[in-house]
């Protein structure tokens, strides 16, 4: 029994101090982990000295702005500066000024002639600086609608009770009811053509516009308008039995870009500024019949046909053209 007894005691001793062992920490951990605690309060100390050292410094060589770029569009004036922060690259914030009150919104170039702001969530205004052009870019748009601010030129004037008036003998007979029909069609005043549908054009730098007349339900003639930073045209298509007949061409080549003022003409050292007075014209017609090109007039020339390979060229090109602008008319049918 005795023997017993002293085995049981010493087992009972061995699991007592098994669990000693368990609940008690060693000395090494717990060096350990008061060396992590104390390191994680210097790393913290750390980061906060940084941040307070960074932003008194910041902002005592704060972001250095100065004025570089004004233009006015318009009635609004869009002011651009240069600024420098103390850590970064320059950069270049926008603001946009009306009737003298700064707009919110933020602005951004997008070349070296447009500047976009968005100034609503659903309204976006594009500058051109070179144009003196503002285009509003609305939602669910496919491009954008150009405001009341035209460039500053002379519109070129659509053909109104004129004559075509041969300049030899040369296919007489067969232009004349291509000829009686264009001063037909182009005597007919605003306000007796039945309809008139109009369509924005965007082919050119500054875009375009055409017109399409109509009497009853028979299209009788497609004007198009197109404008650029050197010249504008505009082409007259008229209809023959629902068919094309006739293609009067104008092209204004401006002496110097639109938007080159005297200013501009002084900083880059030029002689000359914008006048549209300047401008050469030219002007090209073109006859139709069962849609071949039968006939081309070019200002300047007598009148003599131009050779087979070149008319079919033109015809290729003129014809593309006009079943684009029928195509177009069509698109809100």
């Amino acid at each position: 029994m005795s023997d017993s007894a002293g085995i049981k005691d010493k087992l009972h001793l061995f699991v007592k101090a098994a669990r000693s062992q368990k609940t008690k920490p060693s000395k090494l951990s717990q060096s350990l982990k008061i060396a992590l605690i104390v390191l994680s309060v210097l790393l913290t100390l750390i980061l906060i000295g940084g941040y307070m050292a960074l932003k008194i410094f910041g902002e005592a060589f704060g972001s250095r702005c100065e004025p570089s770029n004004n233009w006015t569009v318009g009635e609004y004036n869009i002011q651009e500066r240069t600024c420098l922060d103390w850590a970064g690259p320059r950069y270049y914030p926008l603001s946009l000024y009306k009737d003298g009150n700064k707009m919110t919104g933020s602005g951004s170039k997008i070349d070296s002639c447009n500047i976009r702001f968005t100034i609503e969530k659903d309204l976006c205004l594009n500058f051109n600086i070179c144009t003196n052009q503002i285009k509003e870019i609305l939602p669910n748009e496919n491009h954008p609608i150009v405001s009341d601010l035209k460039p500053k030129t002379i519109l070129l004037k659509e053909t109104f009770q004129q004559e075509d008036v041969p300049v030899n003998d040369y296919l007489t007979d067969k232009l004349a009811p291509i000829r009686k029909n264009f001063k037909r069609v182009n005597s007919i005043t605003e306000w007796e053509w039945t309809r008139i549908d109009k369509k924005d054009l965007w082919e050119t730098t500054e875009g375009g516009e055409t017109h399409y007349y109509y009497d009853g339900d028979t299209l009788e003639k497609i004007i198009t308008r197109h404008f650029g930073e050197m010249g504008q045209k505009i082409m007259e298509y008229y209809l023959l039995d629902g068919r094309l007949s006739f293609i009067f061409e104008k092209y204004f080549n401006y002496n110097r870009p639109f938007y080159w003022d005297s200013t501009r003409m002084k900083e880059n050292s030029d002689t000359e500024a914008f006048d549209f007075d300047q401008s050469e014209i030219h002007e090209d017609r073109s006859y139709f019949e069962n849609d071949t090109l039968i006939h081309q007039i070019a200002n300047g020339d007598c009148g003599a046909p131009f050779s087979d390979e070149y008319l079919l060229k033109e015809q290729q090109r003129l014809m593309v053209s006009f079943s684009k602008l029928v195509e177009l008319s069509k698109g809100d049918e």
